[in-house]
């Protein structure tokens, strides 16, 4: 798959391991492409307004802004990404699909996790708005 059809993902936590960890969980995935990193929410609402996912990975519990004031105001986008909360804390997960996450995955993470709850799991509600946005870069 070509660099401009694949499913174009940011990940966001306070924890450099774990946006390590997930980068290289989500390496064995031909058909997404990390295009950026973030380890706080000021600056994760900041790289998905520059370069415009449709897919984030997000902490929920960071110093300042958590993962919920950062879904909020990427829901103000004209075409908000998908959002997959992915975070040691299951007592947010009711919260978390409430306020529009597409998953929400609990640490530690695995490559099983990844590939049969989130990228399986929701294949069918990556394929129009996916396919939209590809259909604009290519």
């Amino acid at each position: 798959m070509s660099s401009s059809q694949k499913i174009r993902c940011i990940l966001i936590d306070d924890e450099i391991p774990a946006i390590d960890e997930l980068n290289f969980l989500l390496s064995d995935f031909s058909d997404i492409s990390v295009i950026g990193t973030a380890n706080s929410a000021s600056q994760g609402v900041k790289i998905i307004a520059e370069k415009e996912p449709d897919l984030v990975f997000l902490d929920i519990q960071m110093p300042g802004k958590n993962g919920f004031h950062v879904l909020q105001e990427i829901m103000q986008f004209p075409e908000p990404p998908l959002v997959v909360f992915a975070t040691a804390y299951d007592e947010y997960a009711l919260q978390a699909f409430e306020e529009n996450a597409v998953d929400y995955i609990l640490k530690p993470l695995s490559r099983e996790k990844i590939g049969k709850k989130v990228l399986n799991g929701f294949g069918a509600l990556f394929t129009p708005i996916v396919k939209k946005r590809l259909n604009c870069r290519i």
